[in-house]
């Protein structure tokens, strides 16, 4: 069984932090809707900061789209309890 892309489209790469924040809020709407568990939902941001972090080596602190997915990660946890 071969695991489904949820939030971009087949072939499609991750290029830009605008991407990031979209998938971030998806990630946290989801959660919010009660589609995916709180578990769950952190561990498609975590999964998501991973995916980033090796890519942006040379602009370590620079990339706003990690501190994007930082700041996601907060509001599911005040959403969660």
């Amino acid at each position: 069984m071969t695991r489904q892309n949820v939030y971009l489209k087949p072939d499609e790469k991750l290029h830009s932090s605008a991407q990031v924040r979209t998938i971030c809020d998806d990630i946290v709407n989801d959660y919010r809707a009660r589609r995916i568990t709180y578990k769950k939902a952190m561990d498609r941001l975590t999964e998501l900061g991973n995916l980033i972090i090796p890519r942006t080596e040379a602009l370590k602190g620079k990339d706003p789209s990690e501190a994007y997915v930082a700041m996601a990660k907060l509001r599911l946890r005040k959403l969660h309890g």
